[in-house]
């Protein structure tokens, strides 16, 4: 079976894929070829991707859907990372997570910059004199 993992930044494919295993809304899941069709909510955590050959992926998302046919698996979330061991992907969402708060904390402080300009500029134009 195929398993596409969609986030807006682009797409994740594996070919040949014999068994998926995630964690869902419901408890652990687990998908061979030939599964009956449904539609799971994703959680958030490590997705298993055993190949035909018996080799092994991991993809971490932040959870999403899973819509799953009998010849693919499609998997949608808002990010996704790939990698060859947990240990390795534990470090890449750890890395991302760290980027995120320095993104966000420069947001906030730019947002502070912004306001701060605002409220000097609204009591600027208050001092100034009627003509």
């Amino acid at each position: 079976m195929a398993v596409r993992v969609q986030t807006p930044e682009g797409e994740l494919f594996f070919a040949d894929v014999a068994r998926l295993r995630f964690d869902a809304e419901d408890g652990a899941r687990g998908v061979l070829p030939r599964h009956e069709a449904a539609r799971v909510i994703l959680e958030a955590g490590p997705v298993e991707v055993t190949r035909a050959g018996g080799s092994v992926v991991f993809v971490a998302t932040e959870g999403g859907m899973v819509w799953i046919t009998p010849t693919d698996v499609r998997l949608i979330s808002g990010w996704a990372i790939q990698a060859e061991s947990l240990e390795e992907l534990r470090e890449q969402v750890l890395a991302q997570a760290a980027r995120r708060r320095r993104i966000e904390a420069e947001a906030r402080a730019q947002a502070l910059r912004q306001e701060q300009a605002a409220r000097r500029a609204l009591v600027d134009l208050a001092r100034r004199p009627e003509r």
